[in-house]
């Protein structure tokens, strides 16, 4: 008899419709919800919690710290680990467990529902089946997000997570190259090189040092006639990120706000950059500048290693080499990077 244990931490699919407004609902009657979907057959204990109940946009740093806690120490004694999460920021929370349960025994998937389950249109049930049977029948390492949509169920790697877009709102892999999917009841990996194999998810990890929350990372987005006076550098973050676009670059002045950081002891970092594609004459200045681009990630899973980097690291070098090596397969690895 299998054991999967099952975390609710709120979400759309923690959630309920009510005179056009969508909010939390008890966890309880989600939790009958979506075991009562789950085939009779299954032969399968479900242990369940609730470490918070919040909409994912309201989550921070203190949300982040316990529910990585709360897992670690759940991750005894069971065959799998299922976490309800909204889709908000399911893109940031998933890369962030995949850089910090990476040592995990046992599969921990992220479930979450583009409607409320009282909705007709709830893809929510069909993505924690695909949860327990991903479980059940592979049994592999790792943080994987399973997504429902066009009549099919697609498993991603959590930190290869791509947030959707507004109006569409159906998530994607990094460069569009998902790990694999249920078909005929069973689970294919996706063949395309870039992907790693099941030999490569199983290898055992070394843990990393406990990560302690802290609002240690500032993010920047890039936008025309962004003014670089605007943002307040008296309360020192340890380190910037700072969005690119989709070409890799940013305005120039970034190269003069990284040095007023450099000045002030804070690391700065770009992302996301793609070194396949050409590089232009201002990312070429902006690198120049100091700037360190994390390259072939997506920018949420960048934010997530350095959150993690500087949350668990004291040590200058070992933070340095955990940012650029790929510890979760973040990152689709080519000649370039």
């Amino acid at each position: 008899m299998a054991k999967i244990k099952i975390f609710f931490t709120g979400g759309t699919i923690g959630s309920r419709a009510e005179d056009g407004v969508t909010d939390l609902s008890d966890t309880r009657a989600i939790s009958y919800k979506l075991l009562d979907n789950v085939p009779k057959n299954a032969r399968t204990v479900f242990e369940t919690e609730t470490i918070y109940n919040v909409l994912s946009e309201n989550t921070g740093m203190f949300h982040w710290e316990k529910l990585y806690r709360r897992v670690c120490d759940g991750l005894g004694g069971c065959d799998g680990v299922i976490i309800t999460h909204g889709t908000d920021t399911l893109a940031y929370t998933a890369p962030f467990l995949a850089f910090t349960l990476r040592h995990a025994e046992v599969p921990v998937l992220l479930v979450s529902s583009n409607y409320p389950l009282d909705d007709a249109r709830t893809n929510g049930f069909e993505n924690f089946r695909a949860a327990v049977d991903f479980i059940l029948k592979t049994k592999l390492r790792g943080v994987y997000v399973p997504f429902s949509g066009n009549g099919e169920t697609v498993i991603h790697l959590g930190a290869r997570l791509v947030q959707p877009q507004a109006f569409h709102h159906g998530f994607s892999s990094l460069r569009g190259v998902w790990f694999g999917r249920f078909k005929g009841g069973r689970f294919h990996r996706n063949p395309d090189p870039r992907n790693p194999t099941f030999e490569d998810v199983s290898r055992p990890a070394t843990p990393l040092p406990a990560f302690r929350s802290g609002q240690d990372v500032m993010c920047i987005m890039p936008y025309p006639g962004i003014d670089y006076g605007l943002f307040d550098l008296a309360r020192r973050a340890r380190a910037v990120l700072h969005g690119l676009y989709h070409s890799g670059t940013a305005n120039a002045d970034v190269a003069e706000f990284a040095q007023r950081c450099a000045e002030k002891g804070v690391d700065f970092y770009a992302a996301p950059f793609d070194s396949d594609y050409a590089t232009y004459r201002s990312a070429v200045d902006i690198r120049t500048s100091g700037v360190e681009f994390l390259s072939g990630m997506t920018f949420e899973a960048a934010y997530a290693k350095l959150v993690v980097a500087y949350g668990a690291f004291d040590d200058d070098a070992e933070r340095s080499q955990f940012l650029w090596e790929t510890t979760a397969f973040e990152r689709q690895l080519t000649a370039d990077n």
